[in-house]
């Protein structure tokens, strides 16, 4: 391959893009902009750099920062792996940093990008069109929200490794398992999940032999599944039942010495154990089944046959072909994306599962070891470096120190002691995922640990065997649970690829059995867990953590093989069992003494000798402990025939809680709004768990318009439930939902963590341009310490760190005190607020005026008619000589009616500041005192008659109601009111007078007002500078830059007027009546009215600054 590369520059004394292109090369429209890339990345031009000359190549430095540097490649020899090899190698060592490598193939009309890894050795690349602008503009983005070098290194390997295969490959998985699962014999057709499963199944192994075919390990051929699946296929039988069964469970579950003479003849293959090649129950329940040969060779052709499954993005050697090979390399992370994408888009939406892209779970991860290794470490160090003049570490310095080690594996600011000590803690860490999905942060968190302790290795001269710490990590330091078993397969799988891709081996013979990670990743269900529980709730049970039988078969077992394996599994499935059993004994005990002394209480004589009896309460949770008694006794007989039927934390992780719980929980929850939870699982959650009594925050709530909010998140749930997990003193570390950090409903969760936490770090990414997900979500960070049980001298609580990811990408961080997070000091259900101290200062001088509108106004939402394409028409044609309309409806029907119920309708998209005007109508089936109508006009009743059964459908309708009533009328509709939208960027109001009758939607909020002039001032308080920044600091997040103004939002503004005095007021309604053109201009302008409103509403609010 002979071809022209070279990157258009606008530098022309660069001497690496001085050349004139060749005129017969392709020379695209909109060349690639190198300067316009260092300038979005934050990278300095180097002019006059002097080019380094590799044969017919040269590279010369572009731009460079403190810690990376951009070089292009010019020349006419292509970018092979081999010399993207030897450039980065050399620019690395000019650059003395990490580097980025660009080059453009002229002839293949494609640009290559290379990027250094970060904390590992080489590097990740990939290549694209030259005329592909998104991919260009997505690489030019990464600087918008990458604050240092290593984030925007972390974010080009993410776009690098796996974007680009993304969808590609997805499709081809569903594809192959759809293909699959309508294949097989041998399974009824109707069992449609056994046949998923058992495709599913097949397909996980077959990836995972693909990736290890290519080091080797299956008898020395890359090609190894390919050829064997066509020899067996020209022998005319079957490939699923006599190849891969016999390759699945005979040969690779199977130690070598065991196998059968056709076993070995497959060759030199590793026994794998590790349960990936077990028989599943559901492939025991089918033992003929058999799929046909012709399966397997499209699944060869659109699946296994396109794409190289590689640890790395570039494990290729040689010339030409391979550079466009490289762009089909499948790493093992992308195998999260697979799980994400699989997932329907109903399923996504009920599961609230989402899968976190690798450089938020690096974040996430590095965040929450340095704040438990600070907590852990405190104190009690001192720096190794010179600056620290042998002092404790001070001021930050150890933060800084750990921050260097996690985040860039530098250890230099340790002593060899020191580094010994954190090893010793990192060795017995134990970190959980309760909602692991496919494993995103569980991978992370053992990428993150092993690199870690590979540095403080280094520094100590620690003897760790690569290979050994590794598996230490998978077995002892990382455990995930997740209610799907589809996803805890590729977590097993994802786990099992990260320790073999990296084992170093001389020959299959000293291949070690994976290990059995079925003890440490569990299918359950983190927050309900067994249902025969539930009636154990407030009953202490026996505390079986500490069984020392149970830890020494289970440390045994997760690198048992064979025989001892399938030993070791039933003894500790019958310890379960023993155990399980003791809790359910106890705990009927338990309820049975408390019906003794309901009896006991019941029988008491008085004082003349009269039984006491048990009053109205006594006996309502007397029958309750009988209810929970006879449950737990039928579970307790079901455990005896059957055995343990759940998931149990105490019981399956009880080497974790003998220690108190695990050191660190982290993980992305499922975001589970209560109206998409099943009623049944509500009710046990209500049950269970604090966050869910008085969920909704009091004085917000009454502020509103006495709003219930009682519609808890199922991620508000997983933190109580993630603390509860955790030991004193250990770190929860989640991803959330922002509106948890302010919304109404999230008042119980707020006061929990103020009760059983301390906020170490809260990062804001809900208003960032760039989405995390593929979704639209509003993320934040929420990092918390459990606080300990016993404190004889509690320590006052560290400061909480807070960044907000501004829209255009800049981060502010700065840090309050615990007491200042919340809107009200003194309340711990309030709303957080995340605004820097001074802009929190004049947050809290507005707040201190006095009390909030919703003291002084009904705030109310609008009308809701729950059936849009019945009550509104598109549009309203007057009939001539008729007191009738005609109205046209979106779905294409017609209706004549009585124009006399038709009114003027307000939504919010017609609300603009001093301004709401409309041109739609309203079928209006109430009386003006907000009663339905006892009985329709004919026209209008024949014309709702015709969608009876869309009417009676609606979820708001009542038995006691007319069908064709509307939901939220009220008598003050039709008075003089002010009208705000729900959703906008900033808040928007305006005044409508009383002649004006227009009816808001529930696209709105309005309040009656009892005059024009109490009008036109609340419109002008409302669209003030001063009360859009305290709105918008509260208002929750909706798409794009905009947010929600609710009810008690608004509520919260206090009423400031009465600080003014009469002649200012009267300035005020005269500004706000001329902006609304109701009034005279008297020659002022609009601008002029405006900046009065903000300086006097300012005044008003005792706000040094004059707005």
């Amino acid at each position: 391959m002979n071809s022209q590369v070279a990157v258009p520059f606008s530098v022309p004394s660069t001497p690496a893009f001085s050349s004139p292109p060749n005129p017969e090369k392709h020379t695209p429209s909109e060349p690639f902009d190198l300067l316009q890339l260092a300038r979005t990345w934050g990278l300095a031009p180097v002019l006059r750099a002097r080019p380094v000359h590799i044969d017919q190549s040269q590279l010369t430095c572009v731009a460079r920062g403190e810690r990376l540097a951009l070089w292009a490649v010019s020349g006419e020899e292509g970018a092979t792996q081999r010399r993207l090899d030897h450039w980065h190698a050399i620019a690395c060592q000019e650059s003395a940093s990490p580097v980025v490598l660009v080059a453009r193939d002229l002839d293949a009309r494609s640009i290559t990008v290379a990027a250094s890894r970060l904390g590992a050795p080489g590097f990740c690349c990939r290549s694209f069109p030259d005329h592909d602008q998104q991919e260009i503009e997505r690489l030019e983005s990464l600087g918008q929200h990458a604050s240092s070098p290593e984030l925007l290194l972390f974010e080009l390997e993410d776009l690098l490794s796996r974007r680009a295969l993304g969808r590609a490959f997805v499709k081809d998985f569903r594809a192959a398992w759809e293909t699959l699962a309508g294949a097989w014999t041998g399974v009824p057709v109707a069992a449609r999940e056994d046949r998923r499963e058992l495709a599913f199944t097949t397909l996980i192994r077959l990836l995972f032999l693909a990736f290890i075919q290519n080091r080797g390990w299956l008898d020395g051929d890359s090609g190894f599944i390919e050829a064997r699946i066509a020899e067996t296929a020209e022998r005319g039988v079957s490939v699923y039942r006599d190849f891969l069964k016999a390759l699945f469970f005979e040969v690779l579950n199977t130690p070598r010495a065991e196998r059968t003479a056709e076993a070995k003849a497959l060759g030199a293959i590793p026994y794998l154990n590790g349960g990936l090649f077990c028989p599943h129950e559901v492939e025991r329940r089918y033992p003929d089944r058999d799929l046909p040969n012709e399966v397997f060779v499209e699944l060869f052709e659109s699946l296994l046959g396109p794409y190289v499954f590689r640890s790395s993005e570039l494990e290729l050697e040689g010339e030409g072909e391979h550079a466009t090979e490289a762009r089909h390399v499948i790493d093992p992370r992308m195998l999260g994306h697979v799980f994400e994408a699989l997932m329907a888009d109903d399923d996504r939406s009920r599961s609230g599962s989402f899968y976190t892209p690798r450089r938020v779970v690096r974040r996430i991860v590095s965040e929450a070891l340095v704040e438990l290794l600070h907590a852990e470490l405190d104190g009690t160090l001192r720096l190794d470096a010179p600056e620290s003049g042998g002092r404790g570490l001070e001021n930050g310095q150890l933060r800084r120190a750990l921050k260097s080690l996690i985040e860039d594996n530098d250890a230099s600011a340790f002593s060899r002691e020191e580094c010994e000590r954190i090893d010793a803690f990192l060795h017995d860490v134990r970190i959980l995922d309760p909602a692991a999905g496919s494993g995103a942060f569980v991978i992370g968190a053992f990428e993150v640990l092993v690199s870690v302790r590979e540095a403080l290795s280094r520094r100590a001269g620690l003897e760790h065997h690569a290979d050994g710490l590794r598996r230490h990590v998978a077995t002892h330091n990382v455990y995930g649970v997740d209610l799907l078993p589809a996803a805890m397969r590729l977590c097993e799988l994802r786990l099992w690829l990260a320790l073999s891709v990296e084992l170093t081996v001389e020959d299959v013979d000293s291949i070690p059995p994976l290990p059995n990670l079925d003890l440490r990743l569990r299918q359950g269900d983190s927050l309900l867990e067994a249902r025969q529980l539930d009636a154990m709730v407030g009953v202490q049970g026996p505390d079986l953590s500490h069984d020392p039988i149970m830890m020494a078969l289970k440390e045994r077992y997760l690198n048992a093989v064979g025989y001892e394996k399938a030993t070791l599994a039933r003894c500790i499935t019958d310890k379960e069992n023993e155990h399980f059993g003791e809790i359910m004994t106890q705990a009927c005990d338990a309820l049975r003494s408390q019906l003794n002394g309901f009896d006991r209480l019941e029988r008491a004589p008085l004082l003349f000798g009269q039984p006491r009896g048990l009053s109205v309460e006594e006996e309502r949770a007397r029958r309750q402990v009988g209810h929970r008694l006879a449950e737990l006794e039928q579970a307790s007989a079901a455990v005896s025939s059957t055995g343990m039927p759940c998931f149990s934390y105490p019981l399956h992780f009880g080497e974790v809680f003998r220690h108190g719980g695990f050191d660190l929980v982290v993980g992305n929850p499922p975001w589970v709004r209560s109206h998409h939870q099943k009623e049944t699982s509500k009710d046990r959650l209500r049950a269970r768990y604090q966050v869910c009594h008085r969920s909704a925050w009091g004085i917000g709530s009454r502020l509103g318009g006495g709003i219930k909010a009682a519609q808890v998140d199922l991620a508000a749930v997983f933190v109580e439930r993630a603390l509860q997990l955790a030991r004193p003193g250990g770190m929860v570390a989640l991803l959330l939902p922002s509106k948890l950090m302010s919304s109404l409903s999230s008042g119980g969760l707020r006061r929990f963590v103020d009760e059983h936490a301390n906020v170490r770090l809260i990062i804001d990414w809900s208003r960032a341009k760039e989405t995390l997900f593929s979704a639209t979500t509003y993320p934040s960070f929420l990092l918390l310490e459990r606080q300990s049980i016993v404190e004889p001298e509690p320590a006052p609580a560290p400061k909480v760190r807070i960044e907000v990811v501004q829209p255009e990408g800049q981060h502010h961080c700065f840090q309050v005190m615990p007491r200042d997070l919340g809107l009200f000091k003194g309340d711990p259900s309030s709303p957080w607020l995340l605004s820097p101290p001074a802009e929190r200062l004049e947050l809290d001088r507005i707040l201190a005026t006095g009390p909030g509108l919703g003291t002084r106004f009904d705030l109310r939402r609008g009308i809701v008619t729950g059936c849009n394409q019945a009550f509104i028409p598109e549009s309203v044609v007057p009939l001539a000589d008729s007191s009738n309309s005609l109205l046209r409806f979106a779905d294409g029907r017609e209706a004549e009616v009585e124009s006399c119920v038709l009114r003027a309708l307000l939504r919010g998209s017609d609300i603009a500041p001093y301004r709401a005007v409309t041109s739609q109508q309203l079928l209006f089936t109430h009386a003006e005192d907000g009663s339905a109508l006892p009985a329709l006009p004919p026209r209008l009743a024949e014309a709702l008659g015709a969608r009876h059964a869309e009417l009676a459908k609606r979820a708001d309708l009542r038995s006691t109601m007319p069908i064709w009533s509307l939901f939220r009328v009220h008598s003050d509709l039709f008075a003089p009111k002010v009208v705000w939208r729900d959703i906008s960027q900033q808040l928007e109001a305006a005044f409508i007078p009383a002649n004006e009758a227009l009816l808001p939607l529930n696209t709105a909020y309005y309040t009656a007002v009892k005059d024009a002039d109490e009008g036109y001032l609340l419109a002008a308080l409302l669209n003030s500078g001063p009360a859009r920044r305290l709105a918008a600091a509260i208002a929750e997040h909706a798409r794009g830059d905009y947010r929600r103004y609710f009810s008690w939002v608004v509520g919260l503004l206090p009423w400031p007027f009465d600080q003014l005095s009469v002649l200012q007021s009267q300035r005020l309604v005269q500004a706000s009546r001329r902006l609304h053109g109701h009034g005279r201009r008297s020659g002022r302008t609009s601008a002029e009215d405006l900046a009065l409103i903000d300086e006097l509403v300012g005044l008003a609010y005792r706000l040094e600054e004059k707005r």
